[in-house]
């Protein structure tokens, strides 16, 4: 599943703010409007990847393009039917996640649910704990962002925050929503039960989340409609004389403007979370998420970075299935939680886009063009299990491990071996996150092969990664299996 994503965005220095809704609503221009909230007001903010170094164990943001990796805890929802008229026009579903925080803070988890800590600290320190943490970057202001449209006394960044309440009869805290006009508060706790307060009872506080959303349809569609209509355009912006012709036009068609953007905002499709969620179940308070998305800056509203469209979601199952990484506990040293993060971000990264059977999806990187070989092999597409047909499936390929497995770069190129199983004559071996060359490959047998490391003093320290590919596309990446060293050589 892939969630859909009608938005565009822009670069920092492209960002032009539209006008106030005032001018808007007394020109008429509802195609400003639209343009504005559906191809201008985010802006790019490029991607983040793990350290390339290991030294500082955390994401770090890169200006190339694509989908970022997030991993949270669900602490709140906002649907669509929650937004009152004109706010409804954009009909996104949005939830929120709390990252995980420094692992310096023991006493911090990222499930504020139980954990009674997060109520007892000032705001600021909430916020500073969670951008110190290993995706920290995905919640701080980035470099040569605009001064977002509704903000003001020149603040550029304002912390996306979830309202939490924490009940001391029952030691935990739930999600909070606060209705002034019945005077309560409505409390979601994570074992599903729903509980209100008077608004004079103490115990609510916020904490710093990342804001997704799911994208749906009725900003796209309204633009459609206006910007083929008389007076809509960006022809209309062009001169003054034409703003006003286009204003006139509009004024006179005005009527059948109306008709047809009242029936584009009837037939909108709402944002749902269902669009991106990988596998079947419902997204709950305190679920443990893989979010992967567009990460870009908000600058209309006050200002905040957000996954926007979530594309796709995937549940953490916990306690993990068998082979599955477990979520390390609060407190443990950052690798741990890396580990946790780069095996469910990059094994997750290596599926194929939705697609209709027997129709190769588009646009796939290589990790998913290899995966959507793998499904297409006869061992992998069968309909009765092989257990009962009879039929051998051929060796699984698996990468168990790799000798040595710390490469000294003051030693120059390294005669790898590599063991595991399933590999096939003609197999090759990429080595990456970055990349370093590889030579001389060959398969001794189907549980062992050798190759050549090419390694150079001006190469980057730290973890690698290491793939097999066999010539019928089957592949298998072993993670961090590789060190590159540079440590003194005693003669």
């Amino acid at each position: 599943m892939t969630g859909p994503q009608y938005s565009s965005c822009v670069k920092p220095a492209d960002y032009v703010a539209t006008s106030s809704d005032a001018v808007i609503a007394l020109w008429l221009n509802l195609w400003e409007a639209t343009d504005y909230m559906l191809h201008r007001k985010l802006v790019c903010l490029g991607s983040a990847h793990p350290d390339p170094s290991g030294a500082q164990h955390r994401l770090l943001a890169s200006p190339d393009a694509g989908d970022i990796c997030a991993i949270g805890r669900v602490i709140s929802f906002e649907p669509p039917s929650i937004k009152s008229f004109p706010d409804s026009i954009d009909n996104d579903f949005s939830f929120n996640i709390l990252l995980r925080p420094d692992d310096d803070a023991p006493v911090l988890s990222d499930d504020p649910y139980s954990d009674v800590a997060w109520q007892g600290i000032p705001e600021d320190q909430r916020i500073r704990r969670v951008r110190q943490g290993y995706q920290g970057e995905l919640v701080t202001e980035q470099p040569g962002m605009p001064e977002p449209r509704e903000a003001s006394g020149g603040v550029r960044y304002q912390p996306y925050t979830s309202s939490m309440f924490f009940d001391p009869v029952r030691g935990a805290s739930g999600t909070a929503a606060p209705v002034p006009l019945l005077d309560k508060r409505f409390v979601w706790y994570r074992d599903g039960s729903l509980q209100t307060y008077p608004l004079t009872q103490p115990g609510e506080y916020t904490v710093p989340v990342l804001h997704c959303e799911c994208e749906g349809s009725r900003i796209n569609d309204v633009f459609n409609v206006v910007d083929q209509l008389p007076g809509g355009g960006a022809g209309c912006k062009k001169h003054w004389y034409t703003s006003v012709l286009c204003f006139l036009a509009r004024l006179l068609t005005l009527p059948m403007t109306l008709g047809f953007v009242a029936e584009a905002w009837a037939k909108a499709r709402d944002g749902n979370y269902h669009d991106a969620m990988e596998g079947n179940g419902e997204l709950h308070v305190g679920d443990l998420v893989l979010v992967r998305g567009r990460w870009a800056y908000d600058a209309g509203h006050q200002g905040h970075n957000e996954v926007h469209a979530v594309r796709t979601i995937q549940k953490i199952p916990e306690p993990p299935a068998t082979g599955q990484p477990a979520l390390p506990p609060p407190g443990s040293d950052p690798t741990k939680f890396e580990t946790f993060y780069r095996t469910w971000c990059e094994l997750a990264g290596q599926a194929p886009p939705d697609h209709d059977p027997g129709q190769p999806p588009a646009g796939m990187t290589s990790a998913q063009a290899r995966t959507y070989a793998n499904q297409q092999l006869p061992q992998h597409r069968w309909q009765a299990h092989p257990d009962l047909d009879g039929c051998a499936a051929a060796d699984l390929l698996t990468i168990t491990g790799a000798e040595p497995a710390d490469v000294n770069r003051q030693l120059g190129d390294t005669r790898l071996t590599v063991t595991g199983t399933g590999f096939t004559p003609g197999a090759s071996v990429v080595v990456t996150a970055p990349t370093l060359a590889v030579t001389g490959v060959t398969v001794q047998s189907s549980t062992r092969l050798i190759c050549t490391v090419q390694v150079r003093t001006t190469t980057a320290l730290g973890v690698r990664d290491l793939t097999v590919t066999n010539p019928d596309g089957a592949s298998a990446t072993r993670l961090r299996t590789l060190t590159v060293t540079d440590l003194p050589i005693i003669r």
